[in-house]
């Protein structure tokens, strides 16, 4: 089985083709949180997706260096988020971002796997 470490590591080259996916099919003008992020900030949907993807790699790249239980559930979450795409296809027939995003479920899949069953988590 791989361990955690290992598991993050494959998510940012994955999470990094998802974020381009995503951004060249305009999943920020598609999901409305970024619209509502951005009209409480008064910036564009884009700026509010771009941060997003920045503040996601510092997140995995802190929980690869520092792993604390709370960091560990909030990446977890993040894996489970990427069921959204699946739900958007199968509701309104919107594709941006399924593509890169199974694999990020089933690699979400190994990682709660490992967490869950780890005795330091």
């Amino acid at each position: 089985a791989l361990n955690i470490k290992t598991i993050l590591l494959i998510s940012i080259p994955l999470f990094a083709l998802h974020g381009l996916e995503e951004y060249s099919l305009h999943f920020f003008l598609l999901d409305p949180s970024f619209g509502f992020v951005g009209n409480i900030m008064n910036i564009a949907p884009q700026t509010v997706f771009i941060a997003e993807q920045l503040i996601l790699f510092l997140l995995l790249l802190v929980t690869i260096l520092k792993p604390n239980k709370v960091l560990l559930t909030l990446v977890g979450l993040i894996f489970v988020l990427e069921i959204s795409h699946l739900v958007f296809a199968i509701m309104s027939h919107t594709y941006a971002g399924l593509l890169t995003s199974v694999p990020l479920m089933l690699i979400g899949i190994l990682y709660w796997r490992q967490f869950l069953s780890s005795p330091k988590s």
